[in-house]
């Protein structure tokens, strides 16, 4: 009988000091989140008869693929989507706001800065999407934007998340 507990007690110490290594208690080993600029800026808003707006601008992030990526792991193409939100001010005392969250993404690579257009489009592709405030209507003249986005592609093992944020006060045309 103590031939078989003299083994039987080894194991047990072995397979209790395995479980306490730090490799065998730590939790597995997850993909490192990164976090990049990318650059996307409104340079035209267009406004309708109605008071509507619709505005559009580039995206690039050319810089954040090279930057997180090796040649060789490069995607053939990055995506983000580009909010905006716009403001109008009337006189001294009366301010007009409209905000657009899009559902349609935009290429951010690749491709050299300004190239890559994205615009504030219908759902299905085919034409302006006018954006209305109910605090009256947008008028040609002086708009302030704000443009925020967001995106995400995998380098190697990593999740590189894309974020951005640009203001521009453009002078907006009437949509012929």
């Amino acid at each position: 009988m103590k031939r078989v507990i003299v083994p039987f007690i080894l194991a047990l110490i072995a397979v209790l000091l395995a479980a306490l290594t730090p490799a065998a208690t730590a939790p597995p080993a997850e993909a490192e989140e990164v976090w990049e600029n990318f650059d996307a800026v409104a340079d035209k808003v267009w406004v309708n008869k109605f008071g509507g707006i619709t505005i559009e601008g580039w995206a690039d992030c050319t810089q954040a693929v090279e930057k997180t990526t090796a040649p060789a792991d490069r995607p053939d193409v990055v995506v983000v989507n580009v909010n905006w939100d716009a403001i109008q001010y009337v006189g001294r005392t009366k301010v007009i706001l409209a905000q657009h969250g899009s559902s349609i993404a935009t290429q951010c690579y690749p491709g050299e800065p300004g190239t890559n257009r994205w615009r504030t489009w219908s759902p299905a592709g085919e034409a302006p999407w006018w954006v209305y405030s109910a605090d009256g209507k947008f008028a040609p003249g002086w708009i302030a934007v704000e443009v925020h986005g967001y995106g995400r592609f995998v380098a190697g093992e990593d999740a590189v998340n894309l974020i951005m944020r640009s203001q521009a006060v453009i002078k907006a045309e009437r949509y012929r």
